[in-house]
This record gives structure tokens, C-alpha cells and sequence, in this order.
């Protein structure tokens, strides 16, 4: 990136001087060197302040993913097609699996079959509507057990997911 800003700053300089602005006074350098110096003092402590909020973020960012990871109920982030793109620790534990073997599944392979339609009608709300909605479903864990659970979703909008949106 800074490479490709000094190619820049060549190409303008070598291209277009006129020799009459290269008769500047000692004063007239003095003042350009001072601004010089001034933007550049100004660019690091902006480059400070940058990694400053950097570091913040990612502080933040932990933190949130420790008090999602320990959450006490299970959270699944769902792309609009229902497969699992994230899941808690609660979330692995409630279907008796390891977080490699849900991720990326659809999570209408943990719902009993008679009630396909109805996860489906819920999906298809969430993202209709953009209300946060709610229903009550049976799901089948790994084990083979059947467990009922009441399902909260909202639809969110990610730009870093090429504005495809999740639940």
C-alpha cells in the first residue's frame, strides 16, 4: 500500500515540474519543509490513533465472543438458506456434536422431518418481514434422542458477507 502511494507521488513529481517553480526562496523551502514535517507528525499520531481503535475493536470483539461462546442457551448464525455459519459452545452441546460437524450444515437436518415446513415458513418470515419471530420446533440430535425447543431469530444484514443476510 505505501509502495504503491510513493509510485504515485514519483510519477507526479517526475512528470509535470515547470524549472521557473524550482526558483523557490530559502523562506519559500523552509515554509514547504515545515508543512512537510507538520503532516507528517499529524499522519503518525492519525496511524496511532488507528491502531489505538484497532486494538480497542479487537478487545471488544473478544470479549463478545467469550460471552457468546459461554452464553447458557445455544446461538446458531444462519445464513438465508439455513446453514449453520457459526455456532456456541451451548448450541454444540445441545446437539451432542463438535463444532466441525454442525458448521455448515443445514440446520434443518437437526429438525424431525414432519416439521420441515414449519422451520421453512419460519425462515422464510425472518427475512420477509426483518420482525424477530419465533416458533416452536422438535429437533433430532446426533444421539438420536428428540428434544423440543422454542426458536428466536432476527435477520441481520452483513456487509463482510457480501450483504447476504443471516439469522
Amino acid at each position: 500500500m505505501l509502495e504503491r502511494f510513493r509510485n504515485e507521488a514519483e510519477k507526479m513529481l517526475s512528470g509535470g515540474v515547470d524549472q521557473q517553480e524550482l526558483n523557490l526562496t530559502k523562506k519559500q523551502i523552509h515554509e514547504l519543509l515545515h508543512q512537510i514535517q507538520m503532516q507528517h507528525i499529524e499522519l503518525e499520531m492519525k496511524n496511532q490513533e488507528l491502531k489505538l481503535s484497532h486494538e480497542e475493536v479487537e478487545s471488544q470483539r473478544h470479549k463478545f465472543a467469550g460471552l457468546y461462546d459461554l452464553a447458557p442457551v445455544g446461538y446458531f448464525i444462519l445464513d438465508g438458506r439455513g446453514n449453520i455459519e457459526e455456532v456456541n459452545s451451548t448450541g454444540c452441546n445441545l446437539l451432542g456434536c463438535n463444532r466441525r460437524q454442525i458448521l455448515t450444515r443445514q440446520f434443518q437436518t437437526y429438525i424431525h422431518p414432519g416439521e420441515a415446513e414449519i422451520f421453512s415458513s419460519f425462515l422464510h418470515r425472518i427475512f420477509s418481514t426483518g420482525n424477530r419471530e419465533s416458533c416452536q420446533l422438535s429437533l433430532l440430535l446426533h444421539s438420536g434422542k428428540t428434544i423440543y425447543v422454542q426458536l428466536e431469530a432476527a435477520a441481520v444484514s452483513h456487509s463482510s458477507q457480501s450483504q447476504q443476510d443471516q439469522v
